[in-house]
């Protein structure tokens, strides 16, 4: 599997887990605003952000730099901005989460290559 596939896996995993965040521990004051919570809500949050990290170096080893972007751009408004006490989460975060997604699925089953091989193939290993 090359990189920009395993890009579009590892996003579209971590997207999922990024939804499921905000469905879990997202409200207008923010991400994790209410504590205490249980350990598996952490864990949430230290599947996604790991995956979003093995997935912007994958991408960025395929020569993208939209996913990978888009990608840090969601986790710097959940972490570091907490989701804007919640007021970022749809304005913000849903439509580049859905753009993310995009990017992620074509990568993820789109073509192999759009351009032929050294050798003269089609569908290159690039």
């Amino acid at each position: 599997m090359g990189a920009a596939r395993l890009f579009g896996v590892l996003a579209l995993a971590g997207l999922a887990l990024f939804g499921w965040c905000a469905a879990r521990h997202v409200c207008c004051g923010g991400h994790l605003a209410h504590p205490p919570y249980a350990a598996w809500d952490y864990a949430l949050d230290a599947g996604w952000a790991g995956l979003f990290v093995a997935a912007a170096g994958f991408g960025l080893a395929a020569r993208r730099w939209l996913g990978p972007a888009l990608l840090l751009a969601l986790a710097g408004s959940r972490l570091a901005l907490g989701s804007g006490s919640g007021y970022l989460l749809l304005p913000v975060e849903l439509p580049v989460t859905v753009v993310a997604a995009g990017t992620a699925l074509a990568a993820a089953v789109g073509p192999r290559s759009t351009t032929a091989d050294p050798a003269g193939r089609a569908g290159g290993t690039h």
